[in-house]
């Protein structure tokens, strides 16, 4: 598996199109810890990995959205907290727009912003003319 060549001590996946029932086979065969926000086998999910060897650090899940867009996790190292927050933006302008003022909410009322990463994919461009091909 590509990501266990690798040397970092956590993942964040978008599109992972996984559901509930996929946890336990995943976990088994990545062998660390996962935070799933599941949505379907065609759309959607994202996940949170961390890998076995990362005993210094504690995983904590704090929020998962029901809709396969949003985990964030709480990373304690020592008495330092971290939080990641894995997202998979909607591609409607619209629903992007509530779904940022949720993910606003979100991160200021659950974790310390300025001790938060959020990778994912945003969906978006910085210019129109990216738009385009």
């Amino acid at each position: 598996m590509y990501l266990k060549n690798q040397k970092a001590d956590f993942y964040c996946l978008q599109e992972s199109f996984s559901l509930k029932e996929d946890e336990v086979p995943w976990a088994s065969e990545w062998g660390g810890k996962i935070l799933f926000s599941h949505s379907t086998k065609h759309s959607k999910g994202t996940c949170i990995l961390q890998t076995l060897a990362t005993s210094l650090f504690s995983l904590e899940c704090l929020s998962i959205d029901p809709n396969g867009r949003l985990v964030i996790a709480k990373i304690k190292l020592g008495d330092k907290d971290f939080f990641l927050a894995s997202i998979y933006a909607p591609c409607d302008s619209q629903q992007q727009t509530l779904f940022t003022q949720n993910l606003c909410t979100d991160i200021v009322s659950k974790t310390n912003t300025s001790r938060t990463i959020i990778p994912g994919d945003w969906n978006t461009t910085l210019h129109s003319i990216d738009k385009h091909l």
